[in-house]
């Protein structure tokens, strides 16, 4: 049996599971403003767990899906609230001069709406 870790599945559970604890962080902080501040605790906990038990089911897979760059991009402008424009390119829209190796193989971000709100 051939063992393969799939790191882009593993980073897109990650962000998965950073973006629903950012969300419910800001969510539920609008009714229990005035009350303590233990259920922060208790969604951290939950959060944690989470993705220790994704993690685990994930090695147990046999076959494993792979992303897309626009599903990615997808993710990204969903959870993050930034619009990317581009994504593992040397060149960045609208500009003529290459860019050096480290900047292709990283996302470029720009505020989209969703960052105001």
């Amino acid at each position: 049996m051939k063992f393969r870790i799939n790191f882009k599945e593993a980073s897109m559970d990650y962000i998965r599971e950073e973006g629903a604890s950012a969300s419910a962080t800001r969510i539920f902080d609008i009714p229990f403003y005035f009350s303590s501040n233990e259920w922060h605790l208790l969604l951290e906990i939950l959060a944690i767990l989470s993705m220790i038990l994704g993690n685990l089911i994930a090695i147990t897979q046999t076959s494993m899906k792979r992303s897309t760059r626009t599903e990615i991009k997808h993710w990204v402008e969903l959870f993050f609230g930034v619009k990317v424009i581009a994504m593992n390119s040397h060149r960045l829209p609208g500009k003529s001069r290459r860019m050096g190796p480290i900047m292709g193989h990283t996302m470029h971000y720009t505020y989209d709406h969703y960052a105001s709100t």
